[in-house]
């Protein structure tokens, strides 16, 4: 069981002083692929003056390396 994937457990960033976390979800948008989304602190994570809040789909859980989404 992989607790990234599974559990929606949160990755800090080493960077941004640890203001960013990154969440894994087995579902997306669309229900057949994978989602990573990143936030952040709004008083320590800004870049060109705006909160940046990036959300990327994705295939594979990048910690275990498992299928997301729909099989």
């Amino acid at each position: 069981m992989c607790e990234y994937c599974e559990t929606k457990k949160e990755l800090r960033s080493c960077n941004f002083c640890g203001s960013a976390k990154i969440t894994i979800y087995k579902e997306g948008f669309s229900k057949d692929i994978g989602m990573l989304e990143m936030k952040g602190n709004e008083n320590v994570f800004k870049i060109f003056k705006t909160i940046y809040c990036p959300r990327f789909d994705i295939n594979y859980c990048p910690m275990c390396g498992r299928k997301l989404g729909d099989d």
